[in-house]
């Protein structure tokens, strides 16, 4: 719609250069906040999502696991949160050489990306890649759908197959186990949005470039297993 008559405008989830030309074709840049789009506007406020998919891999491999599937999305746009949550989890590679991620990218295209996917994807890693003690989820209803593959396969969470997901959903902490999950810093994001909003209608604003640190919410779909010692 048009949004050139509104005192200031909050854009979610944009990434594409084009698509945030026409918002600044429409709306003057300094009136609009962008929220978890690509980095580089005047006032851009959103979750670290580097961060956080470093989190995620490194608390499975501080519990043993060193064979650890992805379930990832939207990696093919350079520009997406996602793609920095996927360069925060192979960034674990580099400080551990006895750590082997397989990802499994769902391009954007692809459906809805929902429980089913996870399902699906789930069933693609174990059964390729036996070696898998873990998968890190990139959002908790991939992981809901890593749950229905292992539930119907008789495959026990975490005992056989630790989770983490990402969002940490209404629904997480009430799956049995428990999710695992990375949970964004919505108050500060929401307290950030809102000192912008005041400083753009005093005069005073400041140009903003926020990247709040999400927290890992343990619960008990993640155990400690002791990894194999190969022989020389």
């Amino acid at each position: 719609g048009n949004a050139s008559g509104a005192d200031i405008v909050v854009v979610m989830d944009m990434e594409s250069p084009e698509e945030i030309a026409r918002v600044n074709a429409a709306v003057p840049p300094e009136r609009t906040i962008f929220l978890n789009c690509r980095p580089g506007q005047l006032y851009n406020v959103g979750t670290d999502n580097f961060a956080g998919g470093c989190m995620a891999i490194e608390t499975l491999y501080a519990a043993g696991h060193r064979h650890i599937g992805i379930i990832s999305r939207d990696t093919e746009c350079r520009d997406s949160f996602f793609y920095r949550r996927y360069c925060g989890a192979i960034s674990s590679t580099e400080r551990h050489p006895d750590l082997k991620l397989y990802n499994y990218p769902l391009p954007r295209l692809a459906g809805y990306c929902d429980e089913r996917d996870g399902d699906q994807v789930a069933e693609l890693l174990l059964t390729n890649h036996p070696a898998i003690t873990a998968i890190f989820a990139f959002t908790d209803i991939l992981a809901l759908g890593v749950y229905n593959y292992c539930n119907r396969n008789s495959r026990r969470i975490p005992e056989e197959i630790s989770v983490i997901g990402f969002d940490d959903k209404e629904f997480s902490p009430v799956l049995y186990p428990a999710l695992t999950s990375i949970r964004e810093d919505s108050e500060a994001i929401s307290s950030a949005i809102v000192r912008i909003m005041a400083g753009i209608v005093s005069g005073n604003s400041a140009p903003c470039q926020l990247q709040c640190l999400p927290t890992l919410v343990a619960r008990d779909s993640v155990s400690v297993i002791q990894p194999k010692e190969f022989s020389a």
